[in-house]
């Protein structure tokens, strides 16, 4: 069979590396995601689906990891402690001073929420059995931006 042959014609579902019959290109599909529980609320229909559970344990590992850092916080940090404070200074300094300047202090606890969100969601992506980048449905990174724009426009101008 040529080359040609093989793109013009449907590659059979089961086709894999060693049957000849080359590699079929992935569709649409793998982007919908089948509902694991829906709802109604209000007459309107929910449904919870992998990216929605993911969502919700990286947002709730996040707020764990960072209670449990501070809930005894002590003068000298160690351990969740320390990891928690090296990752607060990075956004201080390595973001929000350098970034926005002055005045950049009190912006510090919305932007670490952001970063390590963020980070989090993406880290799903390389984590065994989550194996699905939070980040990437387009909802999310749109909703971190409406977040920043109706922060920064009401506040921006005091910095």
């Amino acid at each position: 069979m040529s080359a040609d042959a093989l793109l013009a014609s449907d590659a059979p579902l089961n086709c894999h590396l060693l049957s000849g019959c080359g590699f079929p290109a992935p569709g649409a599909d793998i982007f919908i995601y089948p509902s694991i529980w829906s709802f109604h609320l209000l007459g309107i229909q929910f449904e919870i689906n992998k990216p929605m559970i993911l969502l919700v344990i990286g947002a709730a590992a996040v707020a764990i990891f960072f209670i449990v850092a501070f809930r005894k916080a002590k003068v000298v940090p160690g351990g969740l402690q320390n990891l928690a404070e090296y990752g607060y200074t990075f956004v201080r300094d390595g973001i929000a001073r350098d970034t926005i300047g002055k005045g950049s202090d009190r912006y510090v606890p919305f932007l670490f929420t952001m970063f390590f969100m963020v980070w989090v969601f993406n880290f799903m992506g390389i984590l065994p059995f989550a194996q699905f980048p939070v980040a990437s449905r387009f909802a999310i990174p749109v909703a971190f931006a409406a977040m920043v724009y109706l922060l920064w426009v009401p506040l921006g101008h005091q910095v």
